[in-house]
């Protein structure tokens, strides 16, 4: 069997021994204990549920094509808005978003019943309840649109 030295009395040995051998359920500040796999999980999966609190103005959001308008006002103040345009027209963002300033708006193509639009037109005339588009699709659908600002 081999020798070692040890560098820590036995009291130190004994006191981080005691540390892995009464591991904690849950992290505690201050203490200095391990923590069970267990009880990181619960504790992180707590902290995910709270922030999910935290979002306010949720509504369904989906990348999919030909989707509804909805919004997302996030606990740092941060506001998206999307939905979808249609041509020479006052595009209003959902109610409930409340800009404080006019966002920056920016469209991608839509598909509708398979076929992806084809467009020419521009975003004008932002304010913090809506923007005008300006333009021509192919499709009933017309292009998405997504407005991100405070």
């Amino acid at each position: 069997m081999s020798e070692y030295t040890l560098s820590n009395s036995a009291a130190i040995i004994d006191s981080a021994i005691t540390r892995v051998a009464s591991a904690d359920t849950e992290p505690t500040a201050g203490s200095e204990n391990m923590v069970t796999s267990k009880g990181v999980k619960e504790y992180v999966d707590g902290g995910v549920t709270a922030l999910e609190g935290k979002i306010s103005g949720q509504s369904n959001f989906t990348t999919e094509d030909s989707q509804s308008a909805g919004y997302q006002v996030f606990d740092s103040g941060l506001k998206m808005a999307w939905g979808l345009c249609s041509p020479i027209a006052k595009v209003e963002f959902p109610t409930g978003v409340n800009f404080t300033v006019p966002p920056t708006v920016t469209t991608s193509p839509n598909t509708v019943n398979g076929n992806t639009n084809r467009w020419a037109g521009h975003v004008g005339d932002v304010t913090t309840t809506d923007f005008e588009y300006t333009g021509y699709y192919g499709l009933d659908g017309g292009p998405r649109y997504i407005a991100i600002g405070h």
